[in-house]
């Protein structure tokens, strides 16, 4: 359902044009997981919703799996 925006997202991440907010940084610490964590989730997992924010900025939730394997949401924009 979300191909297209899941390859522009991976495709982001890939060529190394990411970045991590103060906010993202923080849950990750909180849950135990690094950015290496995040990174891999989203390249392994998939959209499982969207949504809109405060801003109405549209945001995609991808759900996957940390590198340990461990299961992981990731929140982009």
């Amino acid at each position: 359902m979300y191909e297209r925006e899941m390859e522009l997202i991976q495709g982001a991440v890939r060529d190394g044009r990411i970045v991590f907010r103060y906010h993202a940084l923080k849950e990750l610490r909180a849950e135990n997981f690094k950015i290496g964590d995040a990174v891999h989730c989203i390249l392994v997992g998939e959209i499982v919703e969207n949504q809109i924010d405060r801003n109405g900025d549209l945001k995609f939730v991808i759900y996957g799996e940390s590198i340990a394997h461990y299961e992981m949401g990731v929140v982009t924009k």
